[in-house]
């Protein structure tokens, strides 16, 4: 919308908020989009071991292919990710690998 120099006033009500649209407290019409369902934490790093992300455990592949993907196969892949390890446990080296001693848990 604009006002009577033709600057854009910001406000955005009516009829051409978008099609998803909700009320505020206002009475304002406010526009929404519908998201996907997403395990993503914000933790977007793949381990080099895994190749899996540290954050929500999917492989890059199936970060890749998430907003394409149908709501059966999205479901299929959450419903497997508790039971993925992102990261192996345990130290890589230290004072204990140059002593021999087992760092990883077995």
């Amino acid at each position: 919308m604009t006002d009577d120099t033709g600057r854009d006033t910001g406000s955005n009500t009516g009829s051409n908020a978008g099609s998803d649209t909700g009320s505020n407290a206002a009475g304002d019409t406010v526009w929404r989009r519908q998201e996907i369902d997403s395990p993503c934490v914000k933790v977007c790093v793949l381990h080099p071991e895994t190749r899996l992300c540290i954050g929500c455990a999917r492989s890059g592949e199936e970060i890749a292919r998430w907003s394409s993907m149908g709501a059966e196969a999205r479901a299929r892949i959450t419903a497997e990710l508790p039971g993925r390890e992102p990261a192996p446990g345990g130290r890589r080296g230290g004072a204990a690998r140059r002593r021999g001693e087992r760092t990883r848990p077995a």
